[in-house]
């Protein structure tokens, strides 16, 4: 059995995919998509759910 792939920090990967996506569209459309990617790595919020849901599933399944 292969040892279970480790989920990224929710934060770590948002902060990634920021950083990415920067250079990659005009600056007014990447305001707009910080502000909803800030939205969505609230606390409490939908990125947090679904991080604690992806957790779940790393842990109850082998090899996902």
């Amino acid at each position: 059995v292969l040892p279970k792939v480790p989920v990224p920090d929710l934060q770590q990967t948002l902060s990634a995919y920021l950083k990415c996506v920067k250079h990659l569209v005009p600056d007014a459309q990447f305001q707009k998509t910080k502000a909803m990617v800030e939205k969505f790595g609230k606390p409490g919020g939908t990125g947090e759910m679904l991080q604690k849901k992806l957790m779940e599933r790393r842990e109850k399944t082998e090899n996902w």
